[in-house]
């Protein structure tokens, strides 16, 4: 299976897909066309052609992708991982701006003529495959999370907490996710266990 880079174009022109998954990095999600629908177990998050939104990091996911009729689903997604980010927190002193705490694992975004640019240039980007460089991909997400920060100032107390998973009742969580098939390594993080505590 070839692996993913970190600026991904999603395409698919005839069938709908869905299925669950573990979102490991805080993802900026453009959507082009189509719907793309994602379910965190208590709230459905729809996103229709042109929505901005930043799907964040460790959740479980259900999602339902769905073409339009004579044009295919297309989205784009930009990774930000955890090592990136503590990075990116080191080379550029990051503020964070106090406000309403962000809980939702979907958050929509506010863009600008320069997110909107930006973003019109990573389609161009991948479609060409100029991000098989890795420098240029490293330059590439500084920019767009420079930006992402300029028009979204609060996203930085989300970006840049790196506090592990506290530790949390194992039933209650079980409770609340009852419909994702989760592997035992992350049930152990997200629980805020080890994975030899949980295999007990």
């Amino acid at each position: 299976m070839k692996k993913q880079g970190p600026i991904a174009l999603s395409c698919y022109y005839k069938s709908s897909r869905e299925g669950e998954n573990y979102v490991v990095d805080d993802v900026l999600h453009l959507q082009l066309s189509g719907l793309l629908v994602l379910y965190d177990g208590k709230k459905a998050y729809p996103s229709y052609a042109g929505k901005l939104q930043l799907v964040r990091r460790n959740r479980l996911m259900k999602y339902f992708k769905e073409p339009e009729e004579h044009r295919p689903f297309q989205s784009l997604s930009i990774h930000f991982n955890l090592d990136f980010l503590k990075t990116f927190a080191l080379d550029y002193p990051v503020v964070s701006v106090e406000g309403k705490r962000m809980q939702d694992p979907v958050i929509d975004l506010k863009s600008n003529v320069l997110l909107e640019g930006y973003l019109r240039a990573m389609v161009e980007f991948e479609q060409t495959g100029a991000l098989k460089d890795p420098v240029m991909v490293d330059a590439k997400l500084r920019e767009g999370l420079l930006l992402i920060l300029k028009s979204n100032p609060a996203l930085a107390g989300v970006l840049f907490d790196f506090s592990e998973p506290y530790k949390i009742g194992l039933r209650d969580f079980m409770e609340e996710n009852f419909a994702f098939n989760i592997k035992r390594d992350r049930f152990a993080y997200l629980t805020g266990r080890r994975r030899a505590a949980v295999k007990r």
